[in-house]
């Protein structure tokens, strides 16, 4: 997945936030590519979605992306120490990554805890997709 196919996902992924789903979607999406990637690019593009997940929220340009660039800079340097390529990691980065999101940008309320449960299934399951879909690609390609 190149660039351009990742500015989509992530730009389609802050629509969906925006319109569809209140649920930190486009935090999740770049925390993948953090993970996956890891590569400076990334951070351009965070901020790129930040500034758009702002304009169609009607928040405070820069705020979003503020956000997404310290989490993806603290997975970055976590990195380093830890096993970022595993399903823990994952769960744990959306977990208190969504659970900051949500109490910084949404208003406080019950419904927060189910949000972020919520999130970590997907995560999961996203995750699990992705992490066989990338070892089926290099079974088969050898």
């Amino acid at each position: 997945m190149g660039i351009a196919l990742a500015s989509f996902v992530i730009f389609f992924v802050a629509l969906l936030e925006a319109v569809v789903l209140p649920l930190p979607l486009t935090l999740v999406a770049c925390i993948f590519l953090g993970i996956f990637y890891r590569k400076s690019w990334v951070f351009f593009i965070a901020i790129i979605a930040g500034v758009f997940l702002d304009s169609l929220t009607f928040r405070l340009l820069g705020m979003s992306s503020l956000f997404f660039l310290v989490t993806i800079g603290l997975i970055f340097l976590y990195g380093r120490k830890f096993e970022t390529q595993h399903i823990l990691f994952l769960v744990s980065a959306t977990t208190v990554g969504s659970l900051m999101y949500l109490l910084l940008f949404s208003q406080f309320s019950f419904v927060i805890f189910w949000k972020i449960v919520l999130i970590d299934i997907l995560a999961g399951f996203v995750f699990a997709g992705i992490f066989l879909l990338q070892s089926r690609l290099k079974s088969a390609s050898k």
